[in-house]
């Protein structure tokens, strides 16, 4: 049997800090809806039309928080002056 030393991370700690971070968490598309404030209709039309991030896990679509962040700032419409 390998043994590791307590230091020494394991193959499971790249996930584990990757689930820590909630920027790169996967959300569904409630909780996404949840974060724009806006309903899930218009994540809908988001990425129908505006070309919104997803991910299709299997039949499950999920959006990382990190990328709709970016797709927001990329989106902004400024006011007219």
């Amino acid at each position: 049997m390998k043994e590791t030393s307590p230091n020494t991370p394991d193959k499971h700690d790249a996930a584990r800090t990757a689930m820590r971070d909630s920027t790169r968490r996967l959300l569904n598309k409630k909780e996404v809806a949840a974060y724009f404030g806006v309903t899930e209709r218009c994540i809908d039309n988001w990425r129908e039309e505006r070309n919104f991030p997803a991910i299709k896990v299997g039949r499950v679509t999920r959006f990382c928080l990190a990328e709709a962040d970016v797709w927001k700032e990329a989106n902004r419409e400024t006011p007219a002056a």
